[in-house]
Parts: structure tokens; sequence; C-alpha cells
């Protein structure tokens, strides 16, 4: 065989554990649902409804999902 085991003792190793976390939260609401509205309505989507039907779905996909992020 050409593997050689290693074995690695650690002795008296002291961790220092993170007790601080970060979360994100996100409220969903009538009011955040409303504000998702209407910065989708101020986008421009002629690039996806613009289309002329030649476009597979994967396309649009992407189109939809550039012009979303």
């Amino acid at each position: 065989m050409d593997h050689d085991v290693q074995v690695l003792k650690i002795i008296n190793v002291n961790l220092l554990l993170q007790k601080h976390r970060i979360y994100t939260i996100r409220n969903i609401n009538n009011y955040s649902i409303d504000e998702f509205k209407t910065r989708l309505s101020y986008e421009s989507w002629d690039s996806i409804f613009g289309c002329n039907g030649n476009i597979n779905t994967d396309t649009l996909f992407n189109l939809f999902h550039n012009n979303y992020l």
C-alpha cells in the first residue's frame, strides 16, 4: 500500500466558544409584502414580456432572476 496512517494526540487544548451569534430576521407582514410588490412594479420587465416566444424557459427564468436581483 502507498498510504501511511498518522495519529495526532492533542492534550489540554482550550477552545474558545463563540457566544454571540448573528441572526437575520425577516419581518413578513402586510406592509413588507406591499413594499415588495411596489418595488417589483418599478422594475422594467420588457426583456421578459417583450420576448416573441423563441426563448426557452431557462432563459426566461434567468432574465427574470437577473431582473429580480
